[in-house]
């Protein structure tokens, strides 16, 4: 028993502290690892320890009881701990729980060890081996952010974009109320023709900026809907300080980028193309004289100097809050480049 202890410990260090090196670097499959090294530590190592102690001759009851009950402290830890480190909902209830569980198994083994008249310790290296196998979960708790510290950052990052996005929204409703004033005015003068021109291209513009931002939206509901797995109608309405996932890659990745990098599949190829479309009818609405702010889709150098593909370099490991914030910013540049083709075309007829 003690044999099948040591060779099931083994493998579940191979699992935690692969799984967390996975996590740290932002690598594939670290959760993977994480949740698999959990469960053969709940599920393996520990209850096997657990018979191999209680098989021991000579142990006091109160020693057994202890150890009973660190099975039951070590399964709670190790699950608050893994739900902490991969910010899933409950992680600090769950986190609190062990550790109050496991300060009871301290107080209940020191009191067994102190009526344990034995001087034996066959089961000294089996409980250094546990306490290995629980050094990467705490490393995870401490390197990796908390989920509370995460989605504060997010949301001072969130509000600072949307407050400008509502101070250029506010600008664009001005302009056109202005513009479409105008036509209401000029519509039976001599020019007529000049003001319905500039009021097609009015209508082109309105239309093509709001297909743009339709589609980043539904991107960022969807992505939201995937990770937190929500219905889309749900996620619409999930503000980014509420969202539990913020530090998941995978999701994005997937999502944005496909399964393999080097072989584009998901819908940032979709939304670059989009930017494309809406960056080209720009210069066609503007008359070649206004450039959209920030929409550049090209190959970006990386810092090793290897130029690699827009989608790859905004959605290739970003986390899905950074992901949002990108797709935001996305609809902010959107909207100031609206309002400078909407400021020219009122600007040409006064």
């Amino acid at each position: 028993m003690k044999k099948a202890a040591v060779i099931t410990g083994c493998i579940t260090a191979f699992f935690l502290y692969g799984g967390l090196l996975l996590k740290l670097i932002h690598f594939p499959f670290g959760t993977v690892f994480l949740i698999l090294g959990v469960l053969l530590l709940d599920n393996g190592f520990l209850p096997l320890q657990l018979i191999h102690n209680l098989k021991q001759k000579q142990t006091p009851v109160l020693l057994k009881v202890s150890q009973i009950w660190g099975l039951l402290a070590g399964w709670t830890l190790s699950v608050g701990a893994l739900f902490t480190i991969l910010s899933w909902p409950g992680a600090q209830m769950n986190l609190l729980m062990g550790c109050i569980s496991t300060l009871l198994f301290l107080v209940l083994y020191s009191a067994g060890q102190y009526t344990n008249k034995t001087t034996e310790n066959k089961t000294g290296r089996l409980s250094i081996l546990t306490a290995v196998l629980f050094i990467p979960l705490f490393v995870g708790i401490i390197c990796i952010k908390p989920l509370k510290k995460i989605q504060q950052e997010y949301n001072q990052r969130d509000r600072k974009i949307l407050a400008t996005l509502s101070a250029v929204n506010l600008k664009n409703n001005q302009l056109r109320r202005d513009l479409q004033a105008e036509w209401e005015r000029t519509a039976y003068s001599d020019s007529s023709l000049k003001s319905r021109s500039r009021y097609d291209r009015f209508e082109r513009l309105e239309k093509n900026t709001e297909n743009l931002i339709g589609y980043i939206q539904f991107i960022s509901s969807d992505l939201i809907a995937h990770a937190e797995m929500l219905t889309l109608k749900d996620a619409d309405t999930v503000q980014i300080q509420f969202i539990h996932r913020l530090t998941d890659y995978d999701t994005p990745t997937h999502y944005l980028v496909g399964s393999d990098p080097s072989n584009l599949t998901g819908r940032g190829l979709d939304l670059k193309s989009k930017i494309e479309a809406f960056r080209d009818s720009i210069l066609i609405v503007s008359q070649f004289k206004t450039k959209p702010i920030g929409m550049e889709t090209g190959a970006i150098a990386d810092k090793y100097g290897i130029k690699q593909s827009w989608v790859k370099t905004n959605f290739y490991h970003s986390e899905l809050g950074n992901t949002l914030l990108i797709l935001k910013t996305l609809e902010l540049k959107t909207r100031t480049t609206e309002g400078l083709v909407l400021d020219l075309l009122w600007r040409e007829g006064n």
